[in-house]
């Protein structure tokens, strides 16, 4: 199969969604109501592309049978197939809790002609399987979406609070940002936030709610990420999930910070039954964020 291409409308910007947090694997009621929950959003926003950011599935709820998890992710994605809807998806800390690595989920959709999900092992000793997803306009590139692997726990080599994305990640980030047209707008979503998020709510202007009891569930220690991200100012956004009751953003530096809120029924929250999800335009004739 040939290499698989997003691009750009004609004669609009590309529209995509951001759905996070579905956390299928539960139980029939809430798989159900996922299900409902994701024909809706389509239907509202008609998207060119979908992109699930994490905890697709609550894979601590595994019975532990082979083929738990592949069975669980044809429940996620039969909504986006059966509306012909293209998507791409990273995993979340709760994705790899079930029977298959991070590796053998990656390869589960790669010859499903919707999907763009795609593998890449950066490391010999952590499979993890960052991509980047080229946006062609006749046949050129006029801007990228970054998809990164956040892990479960630990950063830096510390070992407690939640994962991030790692120096060796963040070096190979770098080498593909450098190698990018700096005309060209470049979208990253991740999973879990990274600490620059709590600092940003607490001292810039920022637009939504932070709910969460705990505040930012983000790794116990700074990542190099978001500083060397700041260094390339067409990276527009920073999206992850994660935290179910947070729904803010805003700019920090001249990049968006920003959360898909907990779009699924699975897992708790968000409070008072606000589920939803992000949706955002990329122009291809001038560099923007619309959210």
């Amino acid at each position: 199969m040939g290499e698989k291409r997003l691009t750009f409308p004609s004669n609009r910007p590309l529209k995509l969604i951001q759905i996070t947090d579905l956390h299928y694997g539960e139980g029939e009621e809430s798989d159900s109501l996922n299900d409902n929950i994701q024909t809706k959003f389509i239907n509202l926003e008609k998207p060119d592309f979908v992109i699930f950011s994490g905890d697709l599935i609550s894979g601590d709820f595994s019975d532990g049978s082979n083929g738990w998890y592949e069975k669980e992710l044809n429940k996620v994605l039969r909504t986006v197939r059966l509306m012909n809807t293209s998507y791409a998806f990273i995993l979340g800390n709760h994705d790899i809790e079930a029977d298959l690595t991070e590796k053998e989920i990656m390869r589960l959709t790669e010859n499903d002609p919707l999907s763009h999900t795609r593998t890449g092992i950066l490391s010999t000793y952590d499979e993890r399987h960052d991509y980047i997803l080229p946006i062609y306009n006749n046949g050129a590139v006029e801007a990228y979406i970054v998809m990164l692997f956040t892990g479960r726990f630990g950063c830096g080599g510390f070992v407690h609070g939640w994962g991030c994305v790692e120096s060796y990640q963040v070096a190979w980030l770098k080498a593909q940002l450098e190698s990018f047209d700096r005309n060209k707008a470049v979208y990253i979503f991740i999973h879990i936030p990274t600490r620059e998020y709590m600092y940003m709510f607490n001292n810039y202007p920022v637009f939504g709610t932070l709910l969460e009891p705990g505040g930012v569930g983000c790794s116990m220690v700074r990542s190099e990420f978001v500083a060397t991200v700041s260094e390339f100012k067409n990276v527009l956004s920073i999206s992850c999930g994660h935290d179910h009751e947070n729904d803010f953003g805003g700019l920090y530096g001249e990049t968006y910070l920003v959360y898909g809120r907990k779009t699924g029924y699975g897992g708790y929250g968000p409070g008072r039954g606000k589920f939803s999800y992000k949706s955002t335009k990329a122009n291809k004739e001038e560099s923007g964020f619309l959210t």
